[in-house]
């Protein structure tokens, strides 16, 4: 779906799709702890984390200079592994919560709100940037 012409021509796309099926994904196998569901859930999930894999990839290669490539990669795989440690950290029941499953409904939850949030700031942003570029014509 990655390469399809419809996901090219829009960037952001499969990142926010994927984003948005992983974390519904998360949500509802929160919501709904039962292993048949959980098996296609968990493929739902995995589709959309490859979308947002290859939403990120594309954002990389298209909006970063070559030279810095390496750099940037680095600097995704530093903030990869932070939030991973910051995962561990507030995903371990007892810590927080005491509650497995409410630890899980709301990881999908706050993933699913922050896609919500970055539809709403990119359609800001984009609405700003046309209405810039009307008035500089």
């Amino acid at each position: 779906m990655g390469g399809n012409s419809w996901f090219d021509s829009r960037g952001s796309v499969p990142t926010l799709l994927g984003g948005a099926l992983v974390g519904i994904a998360i949500l509802v196998e929160g919501l709904w702890p039962n292993a048949t569901a959980l098996l296609i859930i968990f493929l739902v999930g995995g589709l959309g984390n490859g979308l947002h894999n290859t939403g990120v990839r594309t954002a990389i290669y298209e909006h970063v200079p070559q030279a810095r490539h390496g750099s940037a990669w680095a600097q995704l795989r530093i903030l990869i592994n932070a939030m991973v440690a910051l995962g561990y950290l507030l995903g371990t029941p007892g810590l927080i919560m005491n509650s497995a499953q409410m630890i899980i409904i709301l990881t999908g939850a706050g993933t699913a709100l922050s896609v919500v949030v970055a539809l709403v700031l990119s359609r800001k942003t984009a609405t700003h940037n046309a209405a810039r570029a009307a008035e500089l014509n």
